[in-house]
């Protein structure tokens, strides 16, 4: 078919002129951005010195509490902008303080020689004194302690403040301040009594110098933020258009009447796709030229000067990022009736865009291979790089394709969407009418129940593990794997009165399929993990894993190991993933967008991003499984083999180096490697040599 690139340019007039039209878009996209970032930095900025200032004038009500002297309480008297409250004004609560504090200190000692890692309660007395400055009665309390040490006597001073009280912290400080002058003082008198310098007490002198400068300081910080701001800048400059060019137009019957047209629905989609993106970046473009202009007049309170070239690189970063998240705004917002149903179908969309973005506030995140290709991970630490240090070209050159690659991937998806005259017409039931529970609804699995499926497991994967985990790996993946990837998908299709059999797909597969499948389980777990070290992870990382799964617990025997981390997850999980949740894909999807799909969500649900490429190739060869013999069986070889290796090469890792797989730097050997794709080329064949079975009018196989 020929794209006629006039009709797409009348789709794309057409909503442009719709657009210009709707002065509340062009408020929010475009007058906004040009006051509201002056204002905010003006207002920001005038509050910051005038809270100062105020702060500053502030009188500081301090309760001294002596253990012996007076000099302490001399020099808070002469100190500014301190006041002493005298200790009756509250006898109750600062009665006894020093010895309190005392009994303290040695029992932190004893807990600090113990070194139990257990973090000690919290004493009584600071309630006490935490409840005296939130009444607003004292802002900090003092509590001195004289005691005799050999020849000299020694004065412990304890400062209670509440860190998250203003006037607390700054009257904590102040004190802090008078103290520090003091303790020099004493310092000073001691070693002239002894007849030293104070040159003796500074036996090595360290000076810790930064040598980043002030620019380069601000940067890092703004570097932090910024990418968050512009991402949620291009996600708010997308997100009402794409409800109303989807949404809005099926909700005032306009989409309809366009169909009408001699308009192919690529065209049609292309059109739509460059109106939105269209807007959504010029809002970025003014948003990001009204933030330079703020920095650059110092509106913002700070000396930071984004060059002009700067500018156009955040720019230029960002329009591969507005293509991608245009493209999946567009995809989620047409399966909406209205522009209300698409604003909630949206919602959670776009918090999942903007998190990746907090990458950036993340200590120790970098650029690398790995978040180069990982949608908002890769922009984000881009633009912060970009703001503070120089940037690997290779690494830039990775994440500006790969958020090409995904935008084309989800374009790919809309069309089919958009070829849809169900979903174009509002005939489509959505998740919405499957939570009715109307028990006649859906005979068989679909889309939906896929949808919804995927969202139970992953967040009762989460939660279940983060409950579980301190209970070891004998309770948890029993009942994540029995009550959650089983029991949950069981009932469900039972509840819809689904024919078991046929849903979880438990026909019994040929002898070409089983020995394709023996083959692959043999050498699948050589492939998988060659293409993990494509994104290694970190050998804290690992060890972590290694050891929350108790795979050197001597306590936990190989078979053991074998029926929790091989067997279980091997037939739980195909169960749910390439049983049921596959089914309800292939009902509303190619093949190998069934696939593809269910191996996406297979490889989220093990909340493991350095193995998320080997867990999505998995995925994708258990899928293909499933549907080329239309049974589970064949995948729950390949998988219980799979992780059953795995939890052999752990428990004997010098058995594995002595084979030959790995060498002694614990990298798979190239020959290991040629061999075992070969290998997997033959059992994957042997598997397509089976053939398909029958198919039934809604995609399922039946069982035999």
């Amino acid at each position: 078919m020929t794209i006629r690139h006039d009709m797409i340019w009348i789709i794309f007039h057409k909503e442009m002129i719709d657009t210009i039209r709707d002065r509340k878009t062009l408020l929010i996209n475009l007058a906004l951005p040009v006051l509201i970032w002056p204002l905010t930095a003006m207002f920001v900025s005038q509050y910051a010195a005038v809270h100062t200032i105020k702060q500053e004038a502030k009188q500081s009500r301090i309760v001294l509490i002596e253990g012996g002297g007076d000099r302490i309480r001399l020099a808070l008297v002469d100190a500014e902008k301190i006041d002493l409250i005298p200790v009756e004004s509250n006898e109750a609560a600062f009665s006894d303080v020093p010895r309190h504090l005392h009994q303290i200190h040695q029992a932190r000692q004893i807990a600090a020689q113990s070194d139990t890692g257990a973090d000690s309660p919290r004493p009584p007395l600071f309630a006490r004194i935490e409840a005296v400055i939130r009444d607003h009665d004292v802002d900090c309390v003092v509590a001195v302690d004289e005691r005799s040490v050999g020849a000299v006597t020694n004065s412990s001073a304890w400062i209670l403040h509440d860190g998250t009280d203003p006037d607390s912290a700054q009257a904590a400080r102040r004190v802090k301040n008078v103290l520090d002058t003091l303790q020099i003082a004493y310092m000073n008198e001691r070693l002239d009594a002894n007849g030293l310098d104070s040159a003796f007490l500074d036996p090595l002198v360290v000076h810790n110098e930064n040598i980043a400068g002030s620019d380069k300081t601000v940067r890092d910080v703004i570097g932090r933020i910024l990418p968050l701001i512009l991402i949620v800048l291009v996600v708010l400059g997308g997100f009402y258009p794409a409800i109303n060019m989807t949404a809005g137009e099926k909700e005032y019957g306009t989409l309809p009447t366009l169909l009408c047209a001699p308009v192919h629905h690529l065209e049609l989609l292309l059109g739509k796709y460059l109106a939105i993106l269209l807007i959504a970046l010029v809002g970025v473009a003014i948003n990001v030229l009204s933030l330079s202009v703020v920095t650059f007049l110092g509106l913002a309170g700070t000396s930071l000067n984004l060059s002009p070239l700067i500018v156009i690189w955040i720019f230029l970063s960002l329009v591969p990022t507005a293509m991608l998240y245009t493209a999946l705004f567009m995809s989620v917002a047409i399966f909406a009736n209205s522009f209300r149903e698409g604003q909630n179908l949206l919602s959670p969309v776009t918090l999942v865009a903007v998190l990746p973005a907090y990458a950036a506030l993340l200590p120790g995140v970098e650029l690398n291979a790995l978040t180069a290709v990982t949608p908002g991970f890769n922009i984000a630490l881009l633009i912060r790089d970009v703001l503070v240090n120089p940037v690997n070209p290779e690494f830039i050159a990775i994440a500006l394709i790969a958020n090409l690659g995904w935008t084309a991937v989800i374009l790919m998806v809309a069309a089919k969407i958009f070829a849809s005259e169900q979903v174009l017409l509002s005939d489509h039931h959505g998740i919405g009418e499957l939570l009715a529970l109307d028990r006649d609804m859906l005979p068989y699995p679909d889309s939906r129940s896929g949808t919804v499926l995927f969202i139970v497991f992953l967040s009762g994967t989460f939660y279940l593990s983060g409950i579980l985990l301190p209970h070891g790996i004998a309770v948890l993946i029993p009942v994540l794997q029995l009550g959650l990837f089983v029991a949950v998908p069981v009932l469900f299709a039972r509840y819809f009165r689904m024919p078991i059999a046929t849903v979880f797909r438990l026909r019994r597969p040929g002898m070409s399929a089983l020995a394709g499948a023996v083959v692959l389980g043999a050498t699948l777990f050589v492939t998988v993990n060659w293409l993990a070290a494509l994104t290694p992870a970190p050998e804290a990382y690992k060890s972590l894993l290694t050891d929350a799964l108790q795979l050197r617990d001597p306590s936990m025997s190989l078979p053991i190991l074998i029926v929790l981390i091989a067997i279980l997850p091997g037939v739980c999980e195909e169960i749910a993933f390439r049983g049921i949740m596959l089914s309800g894909y292939l009902t509303g999807f190619r093949p190998r967008y069934a696939v593809a799909i269910t191996a996406l969500w297979f490889a989220c649900a093990h909340f493991n991003l350095y193995n998320f490429l080997s867990l999505l190739a998995m995925g994708f060869v258990l899928g293909y499984c499933a549907w080329r013999t239309g049974s589970i069986w064949p995948g729950v070889i390949v998988h219980v083999m799979n992780n059953g290796l795995a939890v052999f090469a752990v428990r004997h890792e010098d058995a594995i180096t002595a084979s030959g797989i790995v060498d002694v730097t614990g990298a798979i050997s190239t020959p290991a490697v040629g061999v075992a794709i070969l290998l997997n080329i033959l059992g994957v064949g042997l598997i397509h040599m089976s053939g398909r079975p029958n198919v039934t009018d809604d995609g399922l196989v039946p069982h035999t």
